[in-house]
C-alpha cells in the first residue's frame, strides 16, 4: 500500500506556522492513513521541488509525497474543508 505524506511549509515562528499545523491536524483527523509533517522555509524539499519566485518563496505551501516521491503542491491559505477536499481528490489516495 502506498504511503502518502502531506508536508505543510510555513515560515518558522509565524502565524502561518500555527495555521498550517492546525490544517495538518485537521487533515490527519479526516484522513488517518495520511502522514503529516510541519516544515519551515529551510526544508531541503522546498528548495528541491518548488521553484523560487523573485523575492523568495510564497508560503504557506502544502507539498504531497507518495512513497517519498514528490507529487504536487498547493500554495496559499484555504479553509479546512477546501484543503481536506483537495487532499481527498488526489489520485491514488484512498481517503
Amino acid at each position: 500500500m502506498a504511503t502518502h505524506k502531506i508536508v505543510g511549509v510555513a515560515f518558522a515562528d509565524s502565524d502561518n506556522s500555527v495555521y498550517i499545523n492546525m490544517q495538518l491536524d485537521a487533515i490527519k483527523k479526516a484522513i488517518p492513513s495520511v502522514e503529516i509533517e510541519l516544515a519551515d522555509e529551510t526544508d531541503s524539499r522546498l528548495h528541491r521541488y518548488i521553484p523560487q519566485k523573485p523575492g523568495g518563496y510564497r508560503l504557506p505551501i502544502f507539498m504531497v509525497f507518495k512513497d517519498n516521491f514528490f507529487k504536487t503542491h498547493r500554495v496559499g491559505k484555504y479553509s479546512t474543508e477546501e484543503i481536506i477536499t483537495w487532499v481527498q481528490s488526489l489520485p491514488g489516495l484512498n481517503a
